[in-house]
């Protein structure tokens, strides 16, 4: 099994994984995991404030209630 090390002293970015197969890494995982949270959080801003835009339509609303409810 090839360490880390190795790949890290001569210039080229990975490490060897679980199975021992080459992976090459573009950015950390602490990267990648903050990137993805703020997306999630840039999303849920969206629909909050696509929600505030529209506000919702008043009117009366009519439920006939049963005779029984008022007999008790």
């Amino acid at each position: 099994m090839v360490s880390a090390c190795r790949f890290a002293s001569s210039g080229r970015r990975g490490y060897t994984g679980a199975r021992g197969v080459q992976r090459t890494e573009a950015m950390p995982d602490s990267l990648r995991f903050v990137l993805i949270l703020a997306c999630l959080a840039g999303l849920a801003y969206g629909a909050i404030w696509a929600l505030s835009q529209f506000p919702p339509k008043q009117g009366e609303i009519v439920k006939p209630l049963p005779h029984d409810a008022f007999q008790k």
